[in-house]
């Protein structure tokens, strides 16, 4: 009887260890947006690892609103799978699990903290933590929040944001006046856009970083190089009776002078390019705070981002009123 009992346990173990090991199988995870559909599959941007092929068979469970929804471009996912990825261009992967979870409604009130209290169509209040990097969020402002999946039980419950969506439109502006102007987007489809008494006027500049830096400091180096060669011929020279002793030792602590200072950036040229990399540190920076109208400078063929309330008239052109309107630079 004790055997058997023995052979029980024994085969109940086996069984189990499958499952065991199941659940403790280590998964990767990407997370972003879907950028495109293909056949068996779809294209998303990773935050971390840039666009990736995800690959889906019969086997891939779908979860969230995925369980009952269909996946779409411009949708934020969670992908797992099992850590293989190939060396292709984009690379490529097979999903164990995709999973989207939305939060749709508007905002309440933006709290202290700076986060918001929305009103979910599904859960109703709920106290939604964005990061740094989400701004231009206004009470009355309808918004789309995708989230992990992780719901505190709080009263109201609490997520954190992995992405937010808001209604904005960005154009280039013409026939500005005091009470809006004319915004045109990259398709040529015009927009009327009326400012309010509370509309905000930001601006956002956006430095491109390009070679300048880098050709100075090849110039740099190839001056360096010529007075080195300079500095050769002179010795050489004095070498031959060309030149004086005294002439020659003036020449030589001249050009190690001169040498020294643009290794060292102490030269004019030099300098610009160092205050030239400063004031692309700072400018580089988004303004943080919003700033009244008055103290933004903006005209006709500036380019904007409208943000606005979500209610858009039926006319032509369309009409809309701004929330905040964000200056590009």
């Amino acid at each position: 009887m004790k055997k058997f009992l023995s052979v029980l346990m024994t085969i109940a173990m086996l069984a189990a260890m499958p499952f065991a090991a199941m659940a403790e199988e280590p998964f990767a995870l990407l997370e972003g947006l879907v950028t495109e559909l293909v056949d068996g599959g779809f294209v998303m941007q990773d935050i971390q690892q840039g666009e990736v092929m995800i690959n889906t068979s019969e086997a891939t469970v779908w979860d969230g609103d995925l369980m009952e929804g269909e996946l779409a471009v411009g949708q934020y996912v969670y992908v797992e799978y099992d850590g293989r990825m190939t060396f292709s261009l984009p690379p490529q992967v097979h999903a164990d699990r995709v999973a989207c979870n939305v939060l749709t409604g508007s905002v309440a009130e933006v709290l202290e903290d700076g986060s918001i209290l929305m009103n979910d169509d599904t859960f109703g209040e709920v106290i939604v933590h964005l990061s740094d990097d989400m701004r231009h969020v206004y009470a009355g402002m309808p918004i789309t929040v995708y989230f992990n999946g992780v719901m505190a039980l709080s009263l109201p419950g609490q997520v954190t944001a992995s992405h937010i969506v808001l209604p904005l439109i960005s154009g280039c502006v013409s026939n500005l006046t005091g009470e809006g102007f004319t915004l045109t987007d990259a398709d040529g489809v015009e927009y009327e856009v009326k400012l309010a008494e509370d509309t905000l006027i930001s601006e956002e500049i956006i430095v491109v970083e390009d070679a300048p830096e880098a050709e100075a400091e090849e110039e740099a180096e190839e001056t360096a190089e010529e007075i080195t060669e300079e500095t050769t011929e002179v010795t050489a020279g004095e070498t031959a009776g060309e030149t004086g002793e005294e002439s020659a030792g003036e020449a030589d602590t001249e050009t190690d002078e001169e040498t020294t200072g643009i290794l060292s950036g102490e030269t004019g040229e030099d300098a610009v390019v160092l205050e030239d990399a400063e004031l692309a540190e700072e400018t580089a920076v988004p303004a943080a705070e919003l700033l009244s109208e008055s103290a933004i400078e903006w005209a006709d063929d500036d380019i904007v981002t409208v943000y606005y309330n979500g209610i858009m008239s039926r006319s032509l052109p369309a009409q809309i009123t701004a929330m905040e309107i964000v200056v590009i630079r």
